[in-house]
Order: structure tokens, then sequence, then C-alpha cells
């Protein structure tokens, strides 16, 4: 495809709710992948490979020219329960941008995240996942955020951001305390 456009509540998922991995989402577009959550009422708009039972969380890999997160959009492998979580890649070779100055009905922020939600729950044993960022430039402002971060027992994972022309982080119009960010770290027991 060209252009690949998610909004309205639109999302692409490889979820895994129990026993089994989460599968692999791979999108390629030769110009530009965006997800615009200003119009979501319900689910949100999202890309997820995640997991909330004892299944492993998948693979998230998204190749184009130019990729756009904004108003509450996110891309997660995120785990919620004892398995691991999964891996984001993203490989854009012009601009990789997450605009969370805007907001959508469900007040969600602008996010890329391969980490342990379960917060120290009983079940949450599984480790954090990998993201790889490739771009000429990246841009985060607002209420955005790319991470790796283990609040269970697990491992954390790692973020690594390779850009050839230049990373700007604007967190002047962000409304909560964290801001905008890029992290990887944990919060539980588990090793950083």
């Amino acid at each position: 495809a060209r252009n690949v456009p998610l909004r309205g509540d639109a999302s692409v998922s490889a979820y895994a709710y129990g026993d089994g991995n989460a599968g692999t989402i791979g999108i390629n577009a030769t110009a530009s992948i965006s997800v615009d959550g200003s119009l979501a009422k319900s689910i949100g708009n999202y890309i997820s490979a995640g997991t909330q039972g004892s299944g492993n969380g998948g693979a998230v890999i998204i190749r184009s020219h130019d990729v756009t997160l904004v108003n509450g959009a996110d891309i997660d492998t995120d785990t919620y329960g004892s398995g691991t979580s999964g891996t984001v890649q993203i490989a854009a070779t012009g601009a990789l941008l997450l605009d969370g100055t805007g907001q959508n009905a469900l007040g969600l922020p602008t996010y890329i995240s391969a980490g342990d939600r379960s917060f120290g729950t009983s079940v949450g044993t599984g480790a954090s996942g990998s993201i790889t960022v490739s771009a000429q430039a990246v841009t985060m402002r607002g209420n955005a955020s790319i991470s790796s971060i283990e609040s269970g027992d697990g491992t954390g994972g790692d973020v690594t951001i390779n850009a050839t022309g230049s990373v700007t982080l604007d967190g002047s119009l962000s409304t909560t305390p964290s801001g905008t960010y890029i992290s990887a770290q944990t919060q539980g027991a588990g090793n950083g």
C-alpha cells in the first residue's frame, strides 16, 4: 500500500488472551502509516500484539516513509499477565511523529510501548520487550512516550532510537506529570 490510515476506533490486533502466543503484525507502506485517535469513542485507535494471559506477546513491525501517531493513538506489545511482552520495530525512512497534544474522548496518551503493565500483581511475572526505532527524524510532543517499563517482577526491556537527523522531545504542551519521555526502566523487583 501507499498510505495506511487508521482513525475512528479502527485498530489492528493480534492479541493473546489465554495460553497461546500473540501473533505478528507487519505493515508496509511506501508513503505513510498514520494512527489518529481523535475520533475514538469506544476502543481507541491502536496497533497491538500484546497479551493478557500466560502466552507471550507478539511483534509489531512497521515500515514506511513517515509514521505518525496522534491524539491518543498507540502501538504496543504490552503484557498484562505472566507472558512476556513482545517487540516493536519501526523503520521510517522519513519521520516518526508522536503528537500527544490533542485530545480524544477516552483521554488516552499517545505512545509506543513494549512493557509489563501488571503493576506488581500476583500474575505479573512477564518480562518487558524491546523497541527499536530507525528514522531520519523523531519528534515527540505533548503527552507522548516511547517506553519499555517493567512494573512487575520480570526483566526490563531495551529502547533503541536510531536517527540519522534529529530527535526532538517537546513537553511544553503536556498535561500530565510524566510529560514527554523515552524510557527503559523497572518499577518492580525485576532487573532493568
